[in-house]
């Protein structure tokens, strides 16, 4: 009866062995073929939207099917990379939170922790995208990134505080007061050789479009780069709706220094007391942050008061019959 028990034993344990082989070579082939995909179409110097969302469901399905295959984080990775146009940034930060999460010893948990810092950052997340930065310098010391990490930090640290004000001068030679009296002011830092710092100042031009230089002032500037170019991302907005365009002295700025800027795209804003109230360098989480903002400011405004002799709705006038003050007492 022992050895009919030992026997049934080692016949599960060789099933198993040779199930979990076959599903190790299963996911191998599949991800050799979805990688081999991937590379074709990003090979096209201008890829198709659909064949795009076609490999971020590859890659979803992959993870999902192949949990515990090598490729998984890999796949994660891939596609929270690939999809920063196509997903959600709370999609990505499920993808990158997973992979920080499941797969600890993976290579990519450094690259990890330092996109979820970023994304929490935008997110107006400031308490969890500090947490993600310190675990990336507790766990990776020696990490490259080490110094953009300590100055995201130091970003961080800047909520709440208030700059010194200055005066600035714009490429026109005009002088700039910073931060602007009674609006909130956004600024943002960015590169012309930087795709994404490019799409930053596009998309904080579009605020300065829609909200109007009498409800927000937006300031930008360019750190490096071919001067030229530093009106580029406004070609399609109005003169008058462009944000006000700094003169810059490079990385070594003082308004750049002020701000710990270390790594760009680099966004702020401050409310209309000069006080920082969002960090991150753009996207949704920037809409966001202004929306709530001039709402709260909206609130926090007094009422207008009517012109005198003027009646207010509902309110009984002085000389109205029905009025309480009208009825002669008894």
């Amino acid at each position: 009866m022992r050895r009919l028990l030992v026997s049934i034993c080692l016949a599960c344990l060789f099933a198993g062995s040779a199930l979990v082989a076959g599903e190790t070579e299963a996911a191998a082939r599949q991800y050799e073929k979805l990688s081999a995909e991937a590379a074709a179409v990003m090979k096209q110097s201008n890829p198709k939207p659909e064949d795009i969302r076609g490999l971020l469901v590859g890659f979803d399905r992959f993870a999902a099917l192949y949990p515990k295959s090598s490729h998984a984080p890999d796949a994660l990775y891939r596609r929270a990379i690939l999809g920063i146009t196509y997903i959600s940034d709370k999609e990505r930060i499920v993808c990158f939170r997973r992979i920080v999460d499941e797969y600890a010893r993976s290579s990519l948990c450094e690259g990890s922790y330092f996109s979820l810092g970023q994304l929490y950052l935008d997110s107006g997340d400031a308490r969890s995208a500090r947490r993600a930065f310190c675990m990336m310098l507790s766990r990776y010391p020696s990490t490259r990134m080490r110094k953009t990490v300590h100055g995201m930090l130091n970003q961080i640290n800047l909520i709440g505080k208030s700059p010194r004000p200055m005066e600035l001068r714009d490429i026109n030679g005009s002088i700039v007061k910073f931060p602007a009296d009674g609006i909130p002011t956004v600024i943002g830092f960015w590169a012309a050789w930087c795709e994404p710092s490019v799409k930053q100042q596009e998309l904080i031009g579009k605020l300065r479009a829609k909200f109007g230089p009498e409800r927000l002032e937006i300031l930008s500037i360019c750190l490096d780069g071919d001067p030229q170019k530093v009106l580029s991302p406004f070609a399609k907005i109005d003169k008058s709706r462009r944000p006000r365009i700094l003169a810059s002295k490079g990385w070594d700025d003082p308004l750049a220094k002020e701000f710990r800027v270390v790594t760009v795209p680099a966004t702020f804003v401050l409310d209309r007391h000069g006080v920082v109230r969002h960090v991150g360098t753009g996207g949704d989480g920037l809409w966001a942050a202004i929306h709530a903002l001039l709402d709260a400011e909206a609130k926090q405004e007094p009422p207008k008061k009517g012109k005198p002799g003027t009646k207010k709705r509902g309110q009984p006038s002085r000389h109205d019959d029905n009025s309480p003050e009208a009825k002669p007492r008894d």
